[in-house]
């Protein structure tokens, strides 16, 4: 039996995947099993690495239509034979001291069932962006978090989510929580889904892995305000399914206030103008503190279109 079991869901991303696979095979761990789930690519993955030596001993498993990475996630759990499961996308990687860092973490925390760490930021050709800067540190900074490594109880995940990088998942977490399927903040949800069972929940505030930003995954800036869309759903999600989030219904408005900021702002920068200023109402509805820091963002976006939709002329008149 394998001591871990790495579950990598693909779809059409054989540039990536090669590199996600090479980040576990250089784990300081043994007994380690790949499984790819081949989410209705194209061209089979699986045709694609059949002679590379680094895919040798990989488990295979192929939907013939895209089903979208949740139920692929859930076909790699099926498949596992490990007593920890990873979760690892296909253009993501994992730093050779991960998984040692992570199975520490849960030996020394018999009742924590899931490990998740920070990610440095890289752009395609897996350089590294944003001045080295982690994707957890930044939102932490913008939100003014206290963000730490520790177990993180299930208030303080529906406040601040953190990002789904290098899961790590004792097998008996899947007796009671099903990984979640068909949305688009599954790891977000996972994450509540698992504190709420009776699981802890371990975040490293270390950069583990590195995630990388391109045009095909969902926290890159083209499409914002699709992702902010899905955050207010998951909040909305959550505030339903678990009574003891209800019991500070405080906590529920700021949250909600504040995902409905993020994505007024959004829809603003996507030129969703009169969607943006709803969400930004609906915004100081939830919590009027922060009405004044909403009435500069609104005046600023609305400089920014007035500036861009200014004739040439009269910039050109302005400048002498």
């Amino acid at each position: 039996m394998a001591a871990v079991s790495f579950v990598i869901p693909t779809h059409n991303r054989p540039g990536y995947l090669r590199d996600s696979v090479r980040s576990i095979r250089s784990q300081q761990v043994e007994a380690l099993e790949v499984i790819v789930v081949d989410d209705g690519s194209e061209v089979p993955a699986r045709q694609l690495f059949k002679h590379d030596p680094l895919f040798s001993d990989v488990v295979w498993r192929r939907h013939d239509c895209a089903r979208g990475p949740g139920c692929a996630r859930r076909t790699g759990v099926d498949a596992a034979s490990g007593r920890y499961v990873g979760f690892l996308d296909d253009d993501d990687v994992l730093e050779p001291r991960y998984l040692k860092t992570a199975i520490a973490a849960l030996d020394a925390n018999p009742t924590v069932g899931l490990f998740c760490c920070d990610a440095t930021l890289v752009d395609p050709s897996g350089a590294t962006i944003q001045g080295g800067r982690t994707f957890n540190s930044i939102n932490a900074a913008i939100k003014r978090y206290p963000l730490v490594s520790g177990v993180r109880t299930l208030g303080e995940i529906f406040e601040f989510p953190t990002l789904g990088m290098g899961f790590l998942v004792r097998r008996a977490v899947f007796d009671r929580v099903a990984y979640p399927a068909g949305r688009r903040l599954e790891d977000y949800e996972f994450q509540l889904d698992v504190a709420a069972s009776g699981f802890g929940v371990y975040y490293c505030h270390q950069p583990l892995a590195r995630y990388r930003l391109h045009r095909g995954n969902a926290s890159s800036h083209y499409g914002m305000a699709a992702m902010a869309e899905q955050v207010v759903v998951s909040i909305r999600r959550a505030a339903e399914r678990y009574p003891v989030l209800r019991e500070a219904p405080g906590r529920i408005r700021r949250r909600a206030a504040d995902a409905e900021t993020d994505l007024g702002i959004a829809r603003l920068r996507e030129g969703q103008v009169l969607r943006g200023f709803a969400s930004l109402s609906r915004a100081v509805t939830g919590d009027p503190r922060r009405a004044m820091d909403l009435a500069r963002i609104a005046w600023r976006q609305a400089v920014r279109r007035t500036r861009r939709a200014r004739p040439l002329s009269n910039v050109a008149s302005s400048s002498r």
